[in-house]
C-alpha cells in the first residue's frame, strides 16, 4: 500500500473519531495522515476543525492557513481560519478573511455568517457607552429631559456616566436628581421612594406609556446581546466523492442492519429465540463492524441455555468492539454475560473472574457488590468442601508427631490442614499456638489462643499459654491477668501455679534491678490492668518484698 493509500485509510480512521466528537482520537489520525502524505488540504482543514472543537484557536489557524496555502480555492479553508481568528479576538483579520473567502465563493453560507458576526462584534467594540452613542439626542427630543441640557454640569455628568460609569457612581453622579432622572428612563429603572417621582410620572408609568428611551435601550441591549454570540460553525471533516459514496453506502447498510435488529427484537420477546438469532445474524452479515448486535445473539443463546456457545459469542462480541474502536460498554456487557453463564453452572470462581474484568470495562457498583457477595460464597464453599473431621484428626497426630521431632515448621503445617478440615476443633488451635511459640512467632500463636478461647472458653491451656507469651514479652501484668482468668477456672493446676510464681518473680527481680525507668513505671501504672494486677494482694506482697530489698 502507498503513502497515499496509507494516509487515507488514517483520513478515513480519523473521520469515523471525528464522527464521535473523539477529538484527540481524531487530530492523531489526521496526523498521522498528514505524516505519510503532507500535500493534501482536506487533512489540514479537518485537524482544524478539531483543534476549534478543543479551543485550541492557536493551532487551529495554523492548520487553516496550510488548508488554503495548499488549495486557495478551497472555500471552507478560510472558514476555518476567519473563526479561528475570531476566537483569538483577531476581529478585523477574521472579517477580512471571510471577505477573501466569499471571493472565492460568493454564496458560501458559513462565509457570510461569520462575517456577519464579525460586524457585530466591530459594531459592540466601537460603541461601547452605557447608554449608546446618540444618548444627547435622545434626551433633547425627550420633553421632560430636554431641559436639562442647558445645564453645563449636568451635560458634563450625563457625558461622564455614559462613559465610564463606575467612576461616575463612585463620584455619586446618581445622587443628582437630573441624572437620577435620565438613569430611571434611559435603563427603565426607579431609585429611591415613590416620592421621587410626581404624579404624573407615576399616572405614565401605571398606564403603561411609551418610553422612548426604556425603548432604545432595550433594543440595543438586544442588539449588544446578539453582537456578543460568536459564530459557532460546526466543524466537520471534508469529504471526496469516494468518501461521500462510501458513506451514503454506510448508512444504508445500517439501516439494513436496524431492520434485522427489530425483527430480532420482535421475534425475542415472543420468545422465538432460534428466529432471533437467525435475524441478529443477518444484521451482523450486514454490518459486522456492530458489537452489539454481536451481544444481542449471546442474549438469545442465553435464554437457550448453549452456555458454550454463548461465551464463544461474548468473546467474539468483544473482538468486534476493540477492532472498530467500540465503546467500552459493549466489552462491559459481554464480561458480565459471560460471567453470568458461570454462575448458571454453579462455577463461581469463573464468574467472579468474568465479573472483575467487566469492571476494568466500566466501574458499577452493583456489579462491585455482587462480586464481594459471590467471592464470601465461593470463599464458604471451599471450606465446605474441605470438612473432614476424619481426616483432621489424622493431621492433627501427624502435627504432634513432628513437634515431638522438633520439626515444628512441619508440625504447623499439619495443623492448619486439620484446622481446614475440622475448624471446630479448638485443641488443634491451641496445638499450633505451642509450635508458633517455638519459632517464637508471638502474635501467630496469641491470635491461635484466643480463637481456641472463644471455641471453648473453659479450655485452661490455652490461658496458660496467653500467659507464658505474655511473660516472654515481659508484658508481665497482662500475664498476671490471663493467669487470674485461668484460676477462675481451675487455681489448681501445677502449670498454672508454676507460671504465675515465675511471673511474679521477674516482677520483683525487675524491680530491684533498677531496669525499668521512673517514666516507664509510671506510664505503667496508667494501664488499668497494671491498676488491677497492683490490687491483687500477691503481687502487692511481692513488690513490697521488693521495695524492703
Amino acid at each position: 500500500m502507498s503513502n497515499i493509500e496509507q494516509a487515507a485509510a488514517a483520513k478515513k480512521e480519523g473521520n469515523a473519531h471525528f464522527s464521535k466528537k473523539e477529538w484527540d482520537e481524531a487530530i492523531a489520525a489526521y496526523t498521522k495522515a498528514i505524516g505519510l502524505y503532507d500535500k493534501d488540504h482536506s487533512f489540514y482543514s479537518n485537524r482544524s476543525a478539531c483543534y476549534a472543537a478543543k479551543e485550541k484557536f492557536e493551532e487551529a489557524l495554523a492548520d487553516g492557513n496550510k488548508c488554503v496555502e495548499l488549495k486557495p480555492d478551497f472555500a471552507k479553508g478560510y472558514s476555518r481560519i476567519g473563526y479561528a481568528l475570531f476566537k483569538l479576538d483577531k476581529i478585523e483579520e477574521a472579517k477580512e478573511t471571510y471577505q477573501k473567502g466569499l471571493d472565492v465563493d460568493p454564496n458560501n453560507e458559513s462565509l457570510k455568517s461569520g462575517l456577519a458576526e464579525c460586524e457585530q462584534a466591530k459594531g459592540q467594540s466601537d460603541d461601547g457607552n452605557m447608554f449608546g452613542a446618540q444618548f444627547l439626542q435622545t434626551i433633547s427630543l425627550d420633553p421632560e429631559l430636554r431641559g436639562f441640557m442647558n445645564d453645563p454640569e449636568f451635560v458634563q455628568k450625563i457625558q461622564l456616566l455614559n462613559k465610564n460609569p463606575q467612576m461616575a457612581m463612585q463620584m455619586g453622579v446618581l445622587n443628582d436628581p437630573k441624572i437620577k432622572k435620565v438613569f430611571e428612563k434611559m435603563m427603565g429603572m426607579q431609585f429611591g421612594a415613590a416620592g421621587d417621582m410626581n404624579d404624573d410620572d407615576h399616572k405614565n408609568n401605571e398606564a403603561g406609556g411609551a418610553n422612548p428611551f426604556t425603548e432604545q435601550s432595550t433594543a440595543e441591549q438586544k442588539e449588544k446581546e446578539a453582537a456578543k454570540k460568536e459564530p459557532t460553525p460546526e466543524p466537520e471533516p471534508e469529504l471526496t466523492e469516494e468518501e461521500k459514496q462510501e458513506l451514503e453506502e454506510k448508512l444504508k447498510r445500517e439501516a439494513a442492519a436496524a431492520a434485522h435488529k427489530a425483527a430480532g427484537n420482535a421475534l425475542y420477546k415472543e420468545k422465538k429465540f432460534e428466529g432471533a438469532i437467525e435475524e441478529y445474524r443477518k444484521a451482523q452479515a450486514v454490518d459486522p463492524q456492530k458489537a452489539a448486535f454481536v451481544l444481542n445473539e449471546s442474549a438469545a443463546l442465553f435464554m437457550l441455555e448453549k452456555w458454550d456457545e454463548c461465551v464463544a459469542c461474548c468473546e467474539r462480541a468483544i473482538e468486534v468492539a476493540r477492532s472498530n474502536y467500540g465503546g467500552l460498554e459493549w466489552c462491559f456487557k459481554a464480561y458480565v454475560r459471560m460471567g453470568s453463564v458461570e454462575e448458571k453452572r454453579k462455577n463461581l470462581s469463573a464468574a467472579v473472574a468474568y465479573y472483575k474484568k467487566a469492571m476494568v470495562e466500566k466501574g458499577d457498583e452493583a456489579l462491585r457488590k455482587k462480586v464481594k457477595k459471590l467471592e464470601k460464597a465461593e470463599t464458604k464453599r471451599q471450606e465446605d468442601a474441605l470438612l473432614d473431621p476424619e481426616l483432621a484428626g489424622k493431621l492433627k497426630s501427624e502435627g504432634n508427631e513432628l513437634f515431638s521431632a522438633g520439626k515444628f515448621g512441619a508440625a504447623i503445617e499439619k495443623y492448619t490442614d486439620a484446622i481446614a478440615r475440622n475448624p471446630d476443633d479448638h485443641k488443634v488451635y491451641s496445638n499450633r499456638a505451642t509450635a508458633f511459640c517455638k519459632l517464637m512467632r508471638w502474635d501467630a500463636a496469641m491470635a491461635d489462643c484466643d480463637k481456641c478461647i472463644a471455641l471453648d472458653p473453659l479450655f485452661i491451656k490455652a490461658y496458660i499459654r496467653k500467659g507464658k507469651i505474655e511473660h516472654c514479652l515481659k508484658q508481665y501484668h497482662k500475664a498476671l491477668a490471663a493467669f487470674r482468668e485461668a484460676e477462675a477456672i481451675d487455681g489448681t493446676v501445677q502449670d498454672l501455679i508454676d507460671s504465675k510464681r515465675e511471673t511474679m518473680m521477674a516482677i520483683q527481680r525487675r524491680n530491684q534491678s533498677g531496669a525499668i525507668s521512673d517514666k516507664e513505671r509510671e506510664r505503667a501504672l496508667q494501664d488499668p490492668e497494671v491498676q488491677a494486677a497492683m490490687n491483687d494482694p500477691e503481687v502487692s506482697s511481692v513488690l513490697l518484698q521488693a521495695q524492703s530489698g
